[in-house]
């Protein structure tokens, strides 16, 4: 009898809470699953024994500014927490695919904008803090108040900083070759939370796009089939998924 492959177990983990409807840790558990199938099961053993000890220090380190009600102060303390704990962007080497890996990113302390956003988004739901996801142009971010008139955004790639309006508008131009000032409609629409879907898109789409740059075809089919069952209506999508997937029975 064949033994079923661990991997396919993760795969449909990963659809499983991915397309359930929005809960508390949905996030983190749907990208566990989805690191878990792509790097077939060579996932990092101290991940669990690492998330748990940041989870705790979440919940010591925000305490006291959530106790006031201050969200904001209580956000900028898990990003202090981050920063203290070795998280930073991987400038040197921004497209090891293990930036994208959210076990890998806990392991060595480095990632890009989206991942490490998902660390802090994860930090902030277990502590109780009203920190979302922002799918800004080219970089994302996170950010407090973001439906409110004054929202606070921090880079977690960029140490947890807080940007100004001016930033976010400078940074916009770069992404997107649009320029806009710190006042313009654009840029405050720019800021809307990321939906849990969205996030697991866009993760995704980064690692379609890396497994194609290094000649990945097999992997790059992975994630594109999964891509197409996040977002069913997209025929196109569809289709490509379809084709890679045939293209690899015929390579292998």
């Amino acid at each position: 009898m064949t033994r079923p492959d661990p991997s396919d177990a993760a795969r449909e983990t990963f659809l499983r809470v991915a397309l359930a409807p929005s809960s508390e840790g949905q996030l983190l558990r749907a990208l566990e699953a989805q690191s878990h199938y792509l790097q077939r099961g060579n996932t990092w053993d101290g991940y669990e024994e690492r998330l748990a000890d940041l989870e705790t220090l979440a919940l010591f380190r925000t305490k006291d500014a959530l106790d006031r009600g201050d969200h904001h102060e209580a956000a900028a303390e898990l990003m202090a927490l981050m920063r203290e704990s070795g998280f930073e962007g991987n400038r040197e080497s921004y497209e090891d695919v293990r930036n994208s890996f959210i076990d890998r990113v806990l392991e060595t302390g480095r990632g890009i904008p989206i991942t490490l956003s998902v660390v802090a988004i994860h930090l902030a739901e277990v502590a109780g803090v009203n920190l979302g996801g922002i799918g800004f142009p080219g970089h994302f971010l996170v950010g407090v108040d973001l439906d409110g008139p004054a929202p606070t955004i921090f880079d977690p790639f960029g140490g947890g900083q807080v940007l100004s309006f001016s930033e976010l508008a400078a940074l916009y131009t770069r992404a997107t070759g649009r320029h806009l000032t710190a006042h313009a409609p654009m840029l405050r629409d720019a800021l809307v939370p990321a939906p849990t879907r969205s996030i697991l898109v866009r993760v995704s789409n980064n690692l379609r796009h890396h497994y194609l740059r290094r000649g990945s075809q097999d992997r790059a089919a992975d994630v594109v089939s999964l891509l197409a069952r996040l977002r069913p209506r997209e025929l196109e999508l569809r289709k490509l998924a379809t084709a890679m997937g045939r293209r690899v029975e015929t390579l292998n």
